[in-house]
């Protein structure tokens, strides 16, 4: 869930379900980068690797690494242009690192979200 206060009152909003290890960080201009474990069709440690980005309002979902598992460990932060980077480890693959920097968007695929 994001929570905001709206005119006094908190106002929640459930954007993720099936999530296990997660990050959050907030870019330069006040949006905010979830990376995280989508453990939909697996348990912890076990997931797949994704992260949500508020872009103007606008949720999106990227899939980082859709084979997976994410592992226990996972980190994410931004640069000064809001490009986010995130490492992970899993105890089969050992540590990685997606850098959104490299590649023209960085993703492997975008995903609208509910």
């Amino acid at each position: 869930k994001i929570a905001r206060k709206i005119r006094g009152e908190w106002n929640f909003t459930m954007l993720l379900r099936h999530v296990s290890n997660f990050a959050a960080a907030r870019t330069p201009d006040g949006e905010i980068v979830v990376a995280y474990e989508d453990i939909t069709h697996g348990r912890a440690g076990h997931g797949t690797l994704k992260y949500l980005r508020r872009r103007n309002g606008v949720w999106r979902r990227y899939d980082v690494d859709p084979e997976g598992p994410a592992g226990s460990y996972l980190a994410v932060a931004t640069d000064s242009k809001g490009r986010a980077l995130i490492a992970y480890s899993g105890a089969v693959r050992g540590i990685k690192v997606y850098d959104e920097t490299i590649g023209p968007t960085g993703a492997s695929r975008e995903h609208s979200t509910h």
